[in-house]
């Protein structure tokens, strides 16, 4: 896809066909790709009218149908993990905490919206492209947009408090969770990017300069699942710490 100087979207584009140059077999290669993707549009097109047509009430509902992973129940409880976590973190980020809420509840929404289906690399840009649509919030359609940040140890942190609020939430949740029923890393096997989680939560620490220990950061995401040994902690403990370590020895 192609933009001009001030960054905006332009109806041409680039394809390489790696073959000498021919007239008539050219021309039939670029019709071929303008098919497909004037198809790929139409599909598009067709999502994003349905999705707008949908609410976040409904795709929540749909949430309760979706497993986040086996013994750690659905995406929809996933979301109630993180609304009770976010609750300690507000006072550190000073956020209000009904604007929190609200982020967190409509967060995972658009993964059951036609466009994040068919496009799963868009989740959270949709999110946040709806929840703007719907009159949400300004800060909330944002954070929506940049919780999945970072992606990497080399990504960019979310620029908002609430969106690095979210994010951290999001990632604590993921990493306890894996933790609890014993699927931690190991070796250079990590086939829930944990690893990622991991480096994406002290990378937002680092930047937000939040005042608090490892153990506050865990302490209520463990209590919210039952039955978990004080081992789990003291490895999760230890697994966070080596990842600041990491961080801090590239500085």
């Amino acid at each position: 896809s192609i933009i001009d100087k001030k960054n905006n979207l332009i109806p041409k584009f680039l394809f390489v066909s790696n073959s000498v140059p021919e007239k008539q077999r050219d021309l039939t290669i670029i019709e071929g790709n303008e098919k497909v993707l004037k198809a790929r549009l139409s599909d598009a097109n067709y999502f994003w009218k349905t999705d707008i047509s949908n609410t976040f009430e409904n795709w929540n509902e749909k949430l309760k149908n979706v497993l986040f992973y086996e013994g750690l129940g659905s995406l929809h409880d996933k979301i109630t993990r993180m609304s009770k976590i976010s609750n300690n973190f507000a006072c550190y980020f000073d956020i209000n905490k009904s604007l929190v809420k609200e982020a967190v509840n409509l967060s995972k929404a658009d993964l059951v919206s036609e466009m994040v289906n068919e496009f799963p690399e868009l989740q959270g840009i949709m999110g946040g492209y709806y929840a703007k649509l719907k009159g949400k919030p300004k800060e909330v359609s944002i954070a929506i947009y940049e919780h999945y940040k970072p992606k990497g140890i080399s990504d960019d942190i979310p620029k908002t408090k609430l969106g690095s609020l979210l994010s951290i939430v999001d990632k604590i949740d993921t990493l306890t969770s894996f933790f609890v029923i014993g699927k931690n890393p190991s070796g250079s096997k990590d086939p829930f990017a944990l690893r990622r989680c991991g480096f994406s939560i002290v990378q937002v620490l680092i930047k937000s300069k939040l005042n608090i220990s490892f153990n506050d950061v865990f302490s209520l995401s463990l209590t919210l699942h039952n039955h978990y040994k004080k081992n789990v902690e003291t490895s999760l403990i230890g697994f966070i710490i080596d990842k600041l370590k990491f961080i801090l020895k590239g500085q």
